[in-house]
């Protein structure tokens, strides 16, 4: 019957030689490693990017300031100066302009968009023009600051565009001027004026 026991060498699992371990540890380790790194780098350019930042730190550095207008782009996109030099491109909120010929994209002018472009032009470029945020969408979609623009005259530039037949209203964000962006388009249209004249 002590034939048929299994030795205590039996009982014990087979031991996995030490180096085997310690190089499936390194691997681990460096696998841990490089995962960590990657993670950093990555917050850090998210963090570069802005999706880290806290809205209230972008109305504080926008909401109601006063910034030069250094170009206009197109009758609804500028670029703003701010005050350590760096340059900030504007989308206006709310309102779409006709688009200006895009030569990489093989696309033309659409109609009015220099006129669109000029009436911005005339009445922003190098003046200085207030900002208004939309705290619930900050950053459109082309990394361009979404606001409401404020000219020297203490007009809005979105509604000034809508009211000279210049841009129709973009319904596809909602926005607190909606209702009114509505109203100056059908004025715009009422009267024939830009857009609607035909």
């Amino acid at each position: 019957m002590a034939r048929n026991q299994p030795s205590k060498s039996d009982d014990q699992p087979p031991r996995i030689p030490l180096n085997r371990v310690l190089a499936k540890r390194r691997v681990r380790y460096g696998l841990f490693a490089i995962t960590l790194i990657i993670s950093a780098v990555g917050l850090s350019l998210a963090d570069h990017a802005g999706l880290f930042v806290y809205p209230g730190d972008l109305l504080n550095q926008y909401e109601d300031r006063w910034f030069k207008v250094t170009r206009v782009v197109d009758g609804d996109t500028l670029d703003i100066q701010l005050e350590d030099g760096k340059t900030v491109r504007l989308r206006l909120w709310g309102i779409d302009t006709p688009e200006i010929a895009n030569q990489s994209k093989g696309t033309v002018d659409q109609p009015m968009a220099r006129e669109a472009m000029k009436w911005t032009s005339d009445h922003c470029q190098d003046k200085q023009v207030k900002l208004k945020l939309q705290p619930q969408r900050i950053w459109g979609t082309y990394g361009r600051l979404l606001c409401y623009v404020y000219m020297d005259n203490g007009q809005m530039l979105n509604e000034q565009l809508l009211l000279h037949g210049m841009a129709r209203t973009d319904q596809r964000f909602v926005h607190e001027h909606m209702a009114r962006f509505d109203i100056l388009q059908e004025q715009a249209q009422f009267n024939r004026v830009g857009l609607w004249a035909k």
